[in-house]
């Protein structure tokens, strides 16, 4: 079995898995994220050493998740999240990926921290405020999709 066979094994396993869980689990397990991380090492794994370590510990990783949804136990949950934030480092340092909504939590930080300057000298911090955040989400969003049309987001 090729690797795209396997990452189409791997996806269908996940699919199941969403298909018995609850919302709540698949949300605290990110198990959107774990999908489009399989998918992202997949298209890396000819020209990444660190992928493919990554891709052969998936196997490990899903039945991690199948445990978790069967026991619910807080050391697998932890041990899946590190493996998982292990994945998500190297898709970002190594390729230089990004999250979704990085540019909109970054620029909205940044309006803010400017809105909050220009409500002091207007004498009403509140304004100030809303004018930087709504500012820092417009630019952000912007910055986003920008991003996801190059295909630079996990």
């Amino acid at each position: 079995m090729d690797n795209r066979d396997k990452i189409k094994v791997y996806i269908k396993e996940i699919s199941e898995i969403k298909g018995k869980s609850s919302s709540k689990i698949i949300k605290v397990l990110k198990l959107e994220l774990l999908e489009r991380c399989l998918k992202r090492i997949g298209q890396f794994l000819e020209t990444c050493d660190e992928c493919n370590i990554y891709f052969q510990e998936i196997d490990d990783i899903i039945s991690k998740v199948n445990e978790y949804v069967e026991k619910s136990d807080k050391n697998t949950l932890k041990e899946y999240r590190y493996q998982m934030k292990g994945i998500v480092e190297h898709l970002k340092k190594k390729h230089g990926l990004i999250d979704e909504g990085h540019y909109v939590s970054q620029y909205m930080t940044i309006g803010m921290t400017i809105g909050v300057s220009i409500g002091i000298t207007m004498d009403n911090i509140a304004i100030g405020i809303s004018l930087g955040i709504a500012v820092g989400v417009a630019i952000g969003s912007s910055y986003d999709a920008k991003a996801k049309k190059e295909g630079r987001v996990i």
